[in-house]
């Protein structure tokens, strides 16, 4: 007999002329028969159908459709039974090309591990994403980068022109400072809020329907008549842009494999720095020598009205048949430990996830405080003039975007060279969380190109640190990967506020920059030491032997 190797999932399946019964109740019956062919499809259907031991077993409604036959490595006999190797094979052409999967050691016959499920989940991962050109899913993450760069511009817009605005609407300065607080409570709840209607409603509508949400208030506000308006639709535009983040990273799961997300995610995070870079040119193009009353306007107006050719453009690129049927792309190399647990809150028993509650904390403190300060720590901590601190502004945040891109290359090079996947993660925020660290040496350098070297280093450390932030989180839950999001979005966000204020009761009291930038900097190697002592790797369970 030419025996064939099969994986089967919750459902009926053909072998040729065989039958073989679903998995249920962690069973699997085979017959085999000498005139199978060397070619077989293999196909699961969704039903109820009985168990070896008696019980109903109920499909999991995926269908599966494949040629195996030359593909077939590893088989052997041993005491009469046939086995089937575990190995990391290549699927044939019905399952859309080179696809890698892991496929469990199991026993005709015998009970089969839980993870043979998951194992078998990943099979079942559409084709579609196969039939696409090889660069297709990179030139997806271009259009999330734009996404992160329109965030940036309408949220950077104001403070660009606040100076402006408060003088026109005759504001305090603690007036401004309830707008940017509002912006940052509404941004922490609608983190969590968007990433549990993520996990629900299809991200292919629901980001787009952000994107135009968020892009609506940053016009808006381009029309505002008072402060109370003005107010309404910036606590607005941070609840819309909270969405941007669970959808993104729900689009980068889908789409990319696992070894290939931190580049993914560090394309998608690098969006932010350019934004930040891009919103003071477009408002010296725009308002330079212009002093009336109300020309600070254009800029929402012109800003909001781009959203509009990112929508057009995100329905041109995806199809709903891009993002599967909920399942993360398949496993390229080094695949993670297939989910036992799909049970929301089951999340908060793992350590990992309390590994990246101070992770996202300790990250998000540093790049929130130093991004709020950095000015005042030039100019008035440093003393340089206003219009040289504001232009390495701008080069700076060049430096967070290369750090950025940066940090994913190497992680994709480290597993490249035959690291394992976390391994090489973790070792690049490492590094960045080192790099960061330079805020103490930096606080106690005078005036000068050391300092602004080494801000530079730091720049390209504190954004590096988020595409492996991302790519930690997406290991904890595929199916719950909107909602993770979203907490730990909230958290940052709880976090990193109050230490704004921390930061400037400080300066109050010993009237230097000095200590709070210090202190920032550090933050990230707590996050690592988090990492280090909390983070474990789920065990997969062990297959079954025959006695």
């Amino acid at each position: 007999m030419d025996a064939d190797r099969c994986v089967s999932g919750n459902g009926d399946a053909k072998l040729g002329g065989s039958s073989i019964a679903g998995v249920g109740g962690n069973h699997v019956r085979a017959e085999a028969r000498p005139e199978i062919g060397h070619a077989n499809e293999i196909r699961a259907e969704q039903g109820d159908f009985p168990s070896p031991s008696g019980g109903q077993c109920t499909g999991d409604g995926v269908r599966e459709a494949g040629t195996l036959g030359a593909e077939r490595r590893g088989e052997h006999h041993r005491d009469g039974k046939q086995v089937a190797d575990s190995e990391h094979g290549e699927i044939g052409p019905g399952f859309g090309g080179q696809r890698q999967a892991e496929i469990q050691r199991f026993r005709f016959g015998q009970p089969i591990p839980r993870t043979l499920h998951a194992a078998h989940r990943r099979f079942s991962v559409t084709s579609s994403t196969s039939s696409r050109s090889a660069h297709w899913k990179w030139l997806v993450c271009g259009l999330l980068l734009c996404a992160s760069v329109l965030l940036y511009l309408d949220r950077q817009t104001l403070p660009n022109v606040a100076s402006r605005v408060t003088k026109e609407f005759n504001l305090r300065q603690e007036q401004y400072g309830d707008v940017e607080m509002y912006f940052g409570y509404a941004f922490a709840v609608g983190a969590f809020l968007w990433g549990c209607v993520a996990d629900k409603w299809s991200v292919r509508w629901l980001y787009p329907a952000l994107v135009l949400a968020w892009s609506a208030m940053g016009f808006l506000t381009g029309l505002v008549k008072d402060y109370e308006s003005l107010l309404v639709c910036r606590t607005l535009l941070g609840f819309f842009e909270s969405g941007h983040w669970p959808c993104a990273l729900k689009t980068t799961q889908r789409l990319l494999a696992r070894d290939e997300r931190t580049l993914g995610n560090s394309v998608l995070q690098s969006g932010a720095s350019l934004g930040a870079v891009m919103t003071p040119l477009v408002m010296k193009f725009m308002l330079a020598g212009r002093t009336e009353p109300g020309v600070w306007r254009e800029p929402f107006l012109v800003i909001g009205a781009v959203g509009v050719l990112w929508v057009v453009a995100w329905f041109l690129m995806l199809k709903e048949k891009d993002f599967g049927n909920g399942e993360s792309a398949p496993e390229a190399a080094s695949p993670a430990v297939p989910q036992r647990e799909e049970n929301f809150f089951a999340i908060f028993t793992d350590r990992r996830f309390w590994a990246l509650v101070v992770v996202v904390a300790a990250i998000n403190i540093c790049w929130q405080v130093v991004r709020a300060w950095l000015p005042k720590f030039l100019i008035e901590g440093k003393g340089y003039a206003e219009a040289d601190a504001l232009g390495f502004n701008s080069l700076y945040y060049i430096a967070t975007d290369i750090g950025c891109l940066g940090a994913g290359a190497a992680a994709l090079w480290l597993v490249k060279r035959g690291w394992e996947v976390h391994r090489s993660r973790a070792t690049v925020f490492g590094v960045c969380a080192l790099l960061t660290s330079l805020t103490a040496v930096a606080a106690a350098l005078p005036q000068g190109w050391a300092l602004l070297g080494v801000l530079l280093v730091v720049a390209g450390g504190s954004l590096g640190l988020f595409p492996c932030y991302y790519s930690f989180s997406q290991e904890l839950s595929t199916k719950h990967q909107g909602k993770v999001t979203g907490i730990l979005g909230t958290v940052a966000w709880a976090t990193s506020s109050p230490c704004q204020k921390f930061f400037g009761r400080l300066v109050d009291q010993t009237g230097s920059f000095n200590e709070g930038i210090a202190l920032a900097g550090l933050a990230p190697l707590v996050g690592y030491a988090a990492l280090i002592l909390l983070w474990r790797e789920p065990k997969a369970d062990r297959p079954v032997s025959v006695g």
